[in-house]
Parts: structure tokens; sequence; C-alpha cells
């Protein structure tokens, strides 16, 4: 357990992260939703870059706003499909009403894909990363674009 580090979103809304050539298991971007935001909206673009195809899991974590601590978090959602190292880009749609009253979590592992998650935001929300390298030599790299927005 450790006490989580905070992203900074661009104008109080907007993040963007940049990693070249990841080789590390797991990366998590941790945001304090800004007050007014309904909903929050991710983009991943995901290109493997070297080795026989590292399976990329994105997942989404709600953290306990007094202790922010990475041990005390949930995951907001069902488990979504890998990425299985193919090129892809991927949307997703996180805040209440989104879908209606359903998830729509289906997720391709090779092909552009877009899921909703029909859930409150949390004061917390964490953005994670796992890479499952199946060779030693594997590594990715990403776009990760998250906005914060309300609907009024």
């Amino acid at each position: 357990m450790a006490a989580i580090t905070f992203r900074t979103l661009d104008e109080g809304r907007y993040y963007k992260r940049i990693g070249a050539a990841q080789a590390d298991t797991g990366q998590t971007d941790w945001f304090r939703t800004p007050r007014d935001a309904d909903y929050c909206f991710v983009f991943l673009n995901i290109t493997a870059t070297a080795g026989s195809s590292p399976i990329l899991t994105p997942s989404f974590l709600a953290a306990d706003p007094i202790s922010q601590d990475d041990g005390h978090t949930v995951l907001l959602h069902a488990a979504l499909t890998a990425n299985d190292g193919t090129a892809a880009q991927y949307i997703y749609q996180l805040g209440p009403g989104v879908t209606g009253i359903a998830d729509d979590v289906t997720q391709a592992a090779n092909a552009d894909s877009a899921v909703s998650i029909n859930t409150v935001l949390p004061p917390v929300l964490g953005v994670q990363l796992v890479l499952d390298r199946t060779s030693a030599n594997e590594t990715y790299t990403y776009n990760l674009s998250v906005w914060f927005n309300t609907r009024r």
C-alpha cells in the first residue's frame, strides 16, 4: 500500500500521457474528479513495439478519498478484454446514464472499441494499465487522454 500521487489535469479538465517504450508491468494514473464533472471520457491508443505480443489490460478504479491509499481501491466495472498486442484505439465513457441503465463493456482484443460504464464518478479515479509480458523484451507505447466534463 502506498499513498496515491495525483496527476495534474491541464486546464483543470484534461490530461494526456504519452508512454513510450513502456516495459513495466503496471501503471496507474490517479485523478481527483472535478466537483462539477458529470462524466469522464478516456481515449487509449495502444501500439506494441517489440516482442511477441504483450497483453495490456485496462481497468478503472475508485479509491477511498479519505485515506488516498492505493491499497484501498475497488474496480468500477466487470473485467475488460485485454488488448493482445494489436494496434488499437479504445474509447471509454464513465458516468451516470452514459448507456441508460446498463454497462456496455464489450471490448475487442484486437480492434477499435468503445466501452461505456454506467457509474457515478468517484472522487478519486484511477486509470490502470497492466502489462502481461510473455517474453522478456516486450514493450508497448500508448497515448492516454482523460477528459472530465459536465452536461450543463
